[in-house]
């Protein structure tokens, strides 16, 4: 799945660096940065999201707060 997933953003990546990182914004390139800029924030953003979540999980099924394990197996924490 991971795999897929990679290859189909780094296609969808190329498609996206050509609109961007158009002749008409030489030398510069300013939207083409600011494009990529935000994108790198927003991964930011969602890696920060994904790791509170995950460490949350982990602390509840520490606490005995949770009903079932994690994935469906004994023993199992998150990697973070």
């Amino acid at each position: 799945m991971t795999t897929a997933v990679t290859v189909g953003f780094g296609g969808v990546g190329g498609i996206l660096a050509t609109t961007i990182f158009r002749q008409v914004d030489a030398p510069r390139y300013l939207p083409g940065i600011y494009t990529t800029i935000g994108c790198q924030i927003l991964l930011w953003v969602l890696l920060c999201i994904t790791t509170m979540f995950l460490h949350r999980q982990n602390v509840a099924l520490r606490r005995g707060k949770l009903e079932e394990p994690l994935e469906g197996r004994e023993g199992f924490f998150y990697t973070l």
